[in-house]
């Protein structure tokens, strides 16, 4: 199988670390996001438009994380999987260009693995 080299965009926020567990990031203008300490994941929904995580800051207000040009997507739900999970994430990984998904998010107790060409943070 050929896999042609994909260039990730990023949208309303700064580029991440790569091979690096994220739960922070930083906007286009230097504010700091933190999904995991201080957002809970409300919904994650997969329609035309891609694969989006919703989540509610602690004043209210909404954070939206997502993935457009989405891929090759395998969502594996644990064995000893409970419902209190549901709200949490553990950290989103972007790996380098190789023969393996370039995402893995596990998010709500599900662990997601899929390509995407680009990235936003909806504040």
């Amino acid at each position: 199988m050929l896999r042609v080299a994909m260039q990730i965009e990023y949208h309303g926020m700064r580029p991440p670390d790569l091979d690096t567990p994220l739960i922070e990031f930083e906007t286009d203008d230097g504010r700091v996001v933190d999904l995991y300490n201080e957002c809970s994941l409300l919904a994650a929904t997969f329609d035309a438009e891609g694969l989006a995580f919703d989540f509610r800051a602690p004043d209210g207000t909404s954070v939206q994380l997502r993935f457009r040009g989405v891929a090759r997507l395998s969502v594996e739900q644990p064995p000893d999987w409970v419902s209190q999970e549901a709200g949490q994430i553990d950290h989103l990984l972007i790996r380098r260009e190789g023969p393996w998904p370039r995402f893995e998010f596990n998010a709500g107790g599900l662990r997601y693995e899929f390509d995407a060409a680009a990235v936003a943070l909806a504040l």
